[in-house]
């Protein structure tokens, strides 16, 4: 589980001007194994996880445990896009075979300015 935070890593010409609040990540599935994939969410937001790490010294692995988790499932060619700042990962196959691939396309965007910026 995890929070897409990539833009933290990032250097930005003027970031006073981007609206972090304002993320989005996308994965665009190009092939998936026969018994299907797709995306865990969790129902915890990153400022709800930052404010519970500030009261409390839980282990971030404890976390989820304690929440709700849906399953999105995937579909090729089709874009699941959400904020990146809600806890995620990537939902386990069921079965496997040999000649099961998972290729995924995914990206990340901020706004700036009123302008998405998209970026790999």
């Amino acid at each position: 589980m995890h929070f897409d935070l990539q833009y933290q890593h990032l250097t930005w010409n003027k970031p006073e001007n981007i609206d972090f609040s304002q993320s989005l990540s996308f994965t665009l599935p190009i092939q998936l194994p026969a018994s299907g994939g797709g995306l865990n969410l969790c129902d915890i937001n990153y400022m709800e996880y930052l404010d519970i790490r500030q009261h409390n010294q839980l282990d971030w692995d404890l976390i989820p445990r304690f929440r709700s988790q849906n399953y999105h499932p995937y579909k090729v060619g089709e874009i699941v896009m959400h904020s990146g700042h809600t806890m995620h990962q990537i939902a386990p196959t069921s079965t496997v075979q040999k000649s099961d691939a998972r290729v995924t396309l995914q990206g990340h965007g901020v706004c700036v300015d009123g302008v998405w910026w998209i970026y790999w």
